[in-house]
């Protein structure tokens, strides 16, 4: 999976040594019970353009705090999103519907995390340049939790959408609507899985799961609802 970060980066006074430079002081003044962190350091290259060699220790900064993040998605992706029920919903789909699901969810690996900054720093007396990128795992939390409200909101409209069309005889566009929501579905657990890697304790209610599989699987019955309409109506 693959992450896209709303990047804010400032380059610091080669006078100054930041605070988060010593890793004590970066631990301290960055904990990992707020923060999702990465840093780089390089040798300065006199054959590089500084800015270019600080874009270079940005970018390592940056993908290690992204590695970061993916492998605590993994985990909680593999202990708590993927539960029975959950197992259950995707093994009773038809192979349409899974293949469905797995191309939306193709098109949305690549999702924004806002609030990353980037500092660098060139530190004279070392000769090295250096980088450090963090994210408070508090404003992650305020993005995703508005986030599963704004695609639950979308996929109640979706569904609304897709009874009228069909009410009217358009089946045809009420399926093409359905499928196309497919989106608003893995949008939520997306969140949702952003959500518990910041913080596993996140109880159900907060993550709206119970409103987002009842959504989830109005939608999926109606997907295939239409689809074995619309294969009925083609074959007579």
């Amino acid at each position: 999976m693959l992450l896209a970060f709303l990047i804010i980066t400032a380059t610091l006074s080669a006078q100054s040594e930041p605070r988060w430079y010593d890793l004590g002081s970066r631990n301290m003044f960055y904990p990992t019970t707020e923060y999702y962190t990465g840093y780089s350091e390089d040798v300065r290259n006199s054959y590089m353009a500084l800015d270019a060699q600080l874009k270079q220790v940005s970018d390592v900064a940056r993908s290690e705090l992204m590695a970061s993040v993916q492998v605590k998605i993994q985990s909680v992706t593999n202990s708590h999103i993927r539960s029975t029920q959950y197992e259950t919903s995707h093994q009773e789909m038809s192979q349409e519907l899974v293949q469905l699901f797995e191309m939306q969810t193709k098109s949305t690996v690549t999702m924004q995390l806002p609030g990353i900054k980037i500092e660098t720093w060139q530190n004279n007396s070392e000769n090295t340049v250096v980088a450090f990128a963090y994210v408070r795992k508090a404003d992650l939390v305020n993005h995703f939790d508005k986030q599963i409200t704004v695609s639950l909101v979308r996929l109640e409209n979706a569904l609304q959408n897709i009874a009228q069309m069909e009410a009217i005889g358009q089946k045809t566009d009420a399926r093409k609507l359905a499928e196309q929501s497919v989106k608003h579905v893995v949008d939520i657990e997306y969140a949702q899985r952003i959500l518990l890697a910041v913080d596993e304790s996140k109880d159900t209610a907060k993550l709206q799961t119970a409103e987002s599989n009842r959504l989830k699987q109005q939608l999926l019955h109606k997907i295939s609802e239409l689809q074995h309409s619309l294969t009925i109506y083609l074959t007579c």
